[in-house]
Order: C-alpha cells, then sequence, then structure tokens
C-alpha cells in the first residue's frame, strides 16, 4: 500500500510539471508587442500579439499575419529568414522594392530602420515594429493608427478604414461641431487629408496644416489650389493652380521639389488629386487649351517623371486608382474656356502601372469626373458603368 501511495504521488507531481509549466513560463516570459502591416498604398493592419517563449520579431509577424489573414511569405538563409511576400504582395515580382522592418523609437517618436533581421531582433515588453515597401517609413503611428493620407483613403479609391476616420471633426453623436477654422477663402472643393496629427486642406488661399484641435501649424500661400492633396513618407502632394504638382514638407511646409503637370493650366491648374502607391505618385493632367490631357507617374522622393501617356481628353476631378500592375483613371472632355463647356470625348483609360502602356480605353456618352473604385474582384466601378479589369461591360 505505502509503495502505491509513494507511485502515486510520483504519477501526480509528473502530471504537475508537464501541465502547467507552460502556463507559468507565460506569466513570467510572455510579452505584448504591436505590430504593424503598412502596404503602401493607404491599407494599414494593426495587431497587438503575445509572445511567450519565443520573443522575436519574425514570430511576432507571424501572429500579426494570423490574427489579420494575411498570407506571409518568408526564405531561411544560414544569415536568417527573409520577408518577400504579406498579403499576396511580393517583393520579388519587383525588385525595385522589398519589405522592409522598422522598430518604433519611444524617445525620439519616430520609426528607426532595424539593424537586425527579423529573425535577430529580440523584442521587448510594449515594443512596436512595422513592416512597410521599400526605405518608406509608414505615415502610420501609434499615437495616430489609422491614417487617411489621400483622396478616398488609398489607391484603391473605395474609402475604407480599419477604424475610425482620423482625425474626427464632427461630433456625429451630438451632431455639434467640434471645431472650425476659417481659411478666409470663398469656397472649399478640397476633402482634407490626415496622419501624424495633422489635418491638411489646401484652397486658393494657400496650403494649411492644421493640429486635431483646429490649431494652426502652419501655412504655405505661396501654392494655391483647390484639390484634395496626398501625405507621403513626410511629405504632402498638393497640385497648384500654376499646373505644377508640389511636394512639401510635413512638418514646415516647406517646398522639397515640384514637377510640371499641365502646361495649359489655365484658372484650376492641376485638378487631379495624387495617388501614392509604394513611392510612386501617379496624377492626371487638366487641358485648358482644349487638346488632350495625360496620365503621369512619378517618383515620390524628387518628383521625376518615370513615365507619362496622353489621354483622349482632360483629367479633371477623376483621382487615379491603382490595383496591382494596373492604373485607371477617367477623362472629363476637350474643354472650351470660351463656353466653359466640355465636349467628346469622354472615357475611361487603363494604363499599365509600371510603364504607361495603354492597356484600354472605354468611350461614354459624358464627362468622367469620378475616381474609379477597385472592388478586388475582377472589376473596376466608376461612377457611370461597371467594367472588367480586362475592360469588358459588365
Amino acid at each position: 500500500m505505502h509503495a502505491r501511495k509513494v507511485i502515486a504521488c510520483i504519477t501526480m507531481l509528473l502530471i504537475t510539471l508537464t501541465t502547467f509549466p507552460a502556463f507559468e513560463s507565460q506569466g513570467v516570459d510572455s510579452i505584448w508587442v504591436d505590430v504593424l502591416i503598412d502596404f503602401g498604398d493607404g491599407d494599414v493592419y494593426w495587431n497587438s500579439v503575445r509572445l511567450t517563449d519565443n520573443h522575436t520579431a519574425i514570430k511576432a509577424t507571424e501572429d500579426a499575419c494570423n490574427n489579420s489573414l494575411l498570407e506571409l511569405e518568408t526564405v531561411w538563409f544560414s544569415f536568417g529568414v527573409f520577408v518577400n511576400g504579406i498579403g499576396g504582395l511580393r517583393s520579388p515580382d519587383d525588385w525595385s522594392w522589398w519589405w522592409s522592418l522598422w522598430r518604433w523609437n519611444r524617445e525620439t517618436e519616430e520609426w528607426d530602420a532595424s539593424m537586425e533581421g527579423a529573425s535577430d531582433l529580440i523584442l521587448e515588453e510594449g515594443d512596436t515594429i512595422a513592416w512597410s515597401p521599400s526605405t518608406s517609413k509608414p505615415i502610420a503611428v501609434p499615437d495616430s493608427p489609422y491614417p487617411w493620407g489621400q483622396f478616398q483613403n488609398n489607391a484603391y479609391n473605395d474609402g475604407d478604414y480599419q477604424a475610425d476616420p482620423s482625425p474626427p471633426v464632427i461630433s456625429y453623436l451630438w451632431n455639434s461641431v467640434d471645431w472650425s477654422y476659417d481659411t478666409s477663402t470663398i469656397e472649399m472643393p478640397s476633402s482634407p487629408v490626415g496622419a501624424e496629427g495633422r489635418i491638411i486642406v489646401n484652397n486658393w488661399g494657400g496650403v494649411f496644416c492644421l493640429s486635431n484641435d483646429g490649431t494652426l501649424l502652419w501655412k504655405n500661400s505661396d501654392i494655391m489650389g483647390s484639390f484634395t492633396p496626398a501625405i507621403g513618407t513626410g511629405k504632402i502632394l498638393v497640385g497648384g493652380k500654376d499646373g505644377y504638382l508640389y511636394s512639401l514638407n510635413i512638418t514646415n511646409g516647406k517646398q522639397l521639389w515640384k514637377a510640371e503637370i499641365t502646361a495649359h493650366p489655365g484658372i484650376s491648374g492641376v485638378t487631379s488629386p495624387p495617388t501614392i502607391v509604394r513611392g510612386k505618385v501617379y496624377v492626371g493632367a487638366f487641358n485648358f487649351s482644349g487638346g488632350p490631357g495625360a496620365l503621369y507617374c512619378l517618383d515620390e522622393n524628387n518628383g521625376n517623371i518615370l513615365w507619362k501617356n496622353t489621354t483622349s481628353s482632360s483629367v479633371y476631378f477623376s483621382s487615379p486608382a491603382v490595383s496591382g500592375d494596373r492604373v485607371y483613371v477617367g477623362t472629363m472632355g476637350l474643354y472650351d474656356s470660351s463656353t466653359l463647356q466640355w465636349s467628346e470625348p469622354f472615357g475611361m483609360h487603363c494604363f499599365d502601372a509600371r510603364n504607361g502602356d495603354s492597356l484600354w480605353h472605354y468611350s461614354v456618352d459624358g464627362s468622367v469626373g469620378s475616381g474609379f473604385t477597385d472592388d478586388s474582384a475582377g472589376s473596376v466601378l466608376a461612377s457611370v458603368c461597371l467594367l472588367s479589369r480586362d475592360f469588358k461591360y459588365l
């Protein structure tokens, strides 16, 4: 009987040791970290993940991608892991960019490029890491996690967001205005954009940068326009009435570069809200003289024109939509400045986003001033009709 009791005690001890150490290890060794996946086109995904015995950045990334249902593609080498695809976006398909790892610096409140690979970087409690294409820092930050950086938020123009849009200007609960700011101009056709605790809007009085409580941070009166700007990495892209696209420092509003978009700006200038995708800027051209328009692709860093292709008529209002390797834009028509009227051709264009080659053009009976929306299911939608990506009327 005594031997049986000893055996029973030993058995219970073994069960205890094999059942509960993992739980105790989580209590002592587990940490919480935040992971940002920024696709460089306006779409961002945040996740808080709990790490137990493995505190590496790659483990945090794996858990974050699993939580967001994003496919993670990795290749292991002798020196560690290389992330070559997240959510179906693969860098080896286009070696002009790659997935970069960042670590949030709490002291400087900036993203620092990680000096260690994802399999070597050991995280600590409360750390925040991010993945983004190329060397462009994410515009999302912990204090402003869901920026609204361009027209309709992302390159697809679908107006989608994962949380409340930032910044909240109107209190919907009480149907009252939280604050207002007088720009001293008669109209405000531009939609505001916001990131990093800043709100940007432009009109005929200049470019205005406000804080989330409506305080003016800076104003650039030299650049006047009236169409929605876009926020890039540390910069703001805004079209001017003089026909140039300007890049401004987001901190102080100083000009970084400018590029001529139309030689015939008339009184409106650049009227197409720019779209930013992984370091490239797409913007349409309005032709006040009555001739055809154009679609431009520029380098976000320096304003160099990567490619340009003619459209059948002016691009006016329409913001380019980019999905995969295709970019879509609508045309308003040929402009007659004497009658202030538009005449055909009207239509929609699809270009190869990589080199500007024209893929198809679809004519319609009236002006197309809207931006396209890509439904991620093989269709693109404009205000006039639904088309397949391969130019088939639906």
